[in-house]
């Protein structure tokens, strides 16, 4: 294995990047948006006579007398008084009633039976808008882009739907991008692509538009979409929390976006013939200072910074690393990178973990044939994540039948409760702050919370038997739901040790990589040769706005982030 191919073998880590966009505050602005959505009455059909019972339930619906109703309301559904057609409208007005007082999740339950019946339900299409209000309140666990998806796309179009049309493109286009499959991104992008930019929904939209085209392999495509956040946002003078998030989200992906197309360029370079390679290389050039152009306008307050740091020095890197010799100019990558990776292992940051950073920076001082500096960093990484790796194998081993009972023991590792030791208890938790994860914690909150709101409900209407009904669906569904989360959070742990437990195996190649040197080194001594070695160093570069400050060993914050590393090459062919 040479020295570039140790080099990119690292990447693959690097370039694990999941884009996602944080489902509670996206919930909580929409809320603020467009508050309580009002529907206008939905009359379907035509029936027998309804029964006494039916009409009571209507009239206490009427009189916004939700409790009373709900109780007439599961007669109509669990008698044989009424004929089928009005069994489906106390069916969907138990959904409603149910929403209005606020058991969501009891409420989808409902709604979901009309949606599993599709068209031959009378109110199929009407249920179309509470799933979209029931999206605004329930985490993205309870499953309702899977609903919102068993509906045609020619569905939205219909006129009553005019108030909430780009919500619902927007859904159905999220249900399709989850997919994960060409012709959904496909069908995703089509659907990303109708709303217009007066839409509050644009933005939106447009980000997860970018994202499916980085998933189709088009970062041009994807670039473009993500840009045209940064020009659309630039024009709101009174940007909320919700627009702020995208522009930074865009400017990530941006980064990454060009970045990927940095190594691509280069790939093709170091293929092509000699007529084509130096555009190429040029090419990469540029997409690597672009995505250290982005990265860099990641704020210092965000808390992706220091995660747009450690990509930023693989940018750094890559220049050095592959172009500097191409274009015999020295980039100062290797000093950003190294200073970078300084700020990330600063004491500030003891609770975040970015172990690659120690490889990253192994990797910089072997191409600089600084062997030595290269195998204290690998010993460093061993020393601080073998005894990490050891200890998590016994955390995924916990609870090894009982999914429950693992969901438990998650709880305290995120609340920094649990009996692990300080260290491993941090590092553990690392892992389980994963937005896919807190939105089935957050699943679970609601489905205890409903129960609890049944439980504190007046004594006439908790002992009726649509509260039973409702008490058996909600145990039964945060049951199952507490059972994912915890399968899901010894997944992410177990995910965690593999990640480790591949690092571990470059670490020992890179060591590999010094022996063979120093092996090499050796044998050219034995045959009388003399191995010249020149030292060149690489001078800080610094702009007219700031200065050179040694570093004495203290750190202060106002630093971070502006560190640069001397770095000495101690190869034969520096000087070359």
């Amino acid at each position: 294995m040479g020295a570039f191919k140790l080099g990119v073998g690292l990447l693959t880590v690097a370039l694990v990047v999941v884009f996602t966009v944080p489902e509670a505050q996206g919930r909580k602005k929409a809320d603020k948006e467009g508050g309580e959505m009002v529907f206008a009455p939905v009359e379907v059909g035509k029936s027998k006579p309804e029964s006494k019972t039916m009409k009571r339930a209507i009239k206490f619906y009427g009189n916004k007398d939700y409790y009373s109703g709900s109780i007439f309301l599961h007669k109509v559904l669990t008698h044989k008084e009424d004929d089928e057609t009005t069994k489906e409208r106390a069916q969907f007005f138990m959904g409603k009633s149910l929403y209005h007082l606020r058991f969501y999740s009891a409420s989808l339950s409902y709604f979901d039976k009309i949606v599993e019946k599709g068209d031959a339900h009378k109110y199929y299409k009407a249920t179309l808008i509470w799933l979209a209000s029931l999206q605004r309140k329930l985490p993205e666990s309870a499953g309702i882009l899977d609903k919102i998806g068993k509906y045609p796309e020619s569905a939205l179009d219909a006129p009553e739907l005019a108030s909430i049309r780009d919500e619902l493109i927007f859904y159905l286009g999220r249900f399709f991008y989850r997919q994960g499959d060409t012709k959904s991104w496909d069908k995703a992008i089509v659907l990303f692509r109708r709303i217009e930019p007066t839409s509050k929904f644009f933005i939106r939209s447009k980000f997860f538009e970018g994202v499916t085209y980085v998933r189709r392999g088009f970062p041009v495509k994807a670039s473009r979409a993500f840009k045209q956040i940064l020009r659309e946002a630039g024009k709101i003078q009174k940007k909320g929390p919700g627009i702020k998030m995208f522009m930074e989200l865009a400017k990530l992906s941006l980064a990454r976006v060009f970045y990927q197309a940095g190594q691509i360029a280069l790939s093709a370079a170091q293929r092509s013939k000699a007529d084509r390679m130096m555009k190429l290389y040029g090419a990469a050039k540029n997409m690597f200072h672009l995505a250290v152009k982005y990265y860099e306008e990641i704020p210092q307050r965000s808390p992706n910074w220091l995660q747009s740091l450690f990509e930023e020095s693989w940018s750094f890197f890559m220049l050095d690393a592959e172009l500097r010799r191409i274009f015999k100019q020295d980039f100062a990558g290797f000093q950003k990178a190294l200073g970078n990776i300084h700020t990330l292992n600063a004491p500030f940051f003891e609770t975040m973990f970015f172990p690659e950073s120690f490889l990253l920076r192994a990797v910089i001082y072997f191409k600089n044939c600084r062997y030595r500096a290269s195998t204290e960093s690998v010993n460093e990484f061993r020393t601080k994540y073998m005894t990490l790796f050891e200890s998590m194998r016994k955390v995924v081993k916990r609870n090894k039948d009982d999914n429950n009972e693992f969901y438990n023991f998650a709880k305290k590792i995120i609340k920094g409760t649990s009996d692990l030791d300080e260290q491993i208890g941090r590092f553990a938790k690392s892992a389980l702050v994963d937005r896919t994860l807190r939105r089935q914690f957050d699943y679970v909150h609601e489905l205890d919370r409903e129960l609890k709101q049944v439980e504190s409900a007046a004594r006439d209407w908790k002992t009726t038997a649509i509260a039973d009904s409702i008490v058996q669906d909600l145990s039964l569904q945060k049951s199952l739901a507490v059972a994912k989360a915890g399968e899901m959070s010894r997944l992410r742990l177990k995910r965690l040790l593999s990640e480790i437990r591949g690092m571990l195996v470059k670490a020992n190649n890179i060591l590999y990589e010094i022996n063979q040197v120093k092996i090499k080194g050796i044998d050219v001594k034995m045959r009388g040769q003399v191995i010249k070695v020149q030292v060149k160093l690489q001078k800080v570069k610094v702009d007219d706005e700031h200065v050179i400050w040694p570093f004495t060993g203290e750190y202060w914050k106002d630093e971070l982030g502006y560190y640069r590393f001397q770095v000495r090459n101690k190869c034969a062919a520096a000087s070359k």
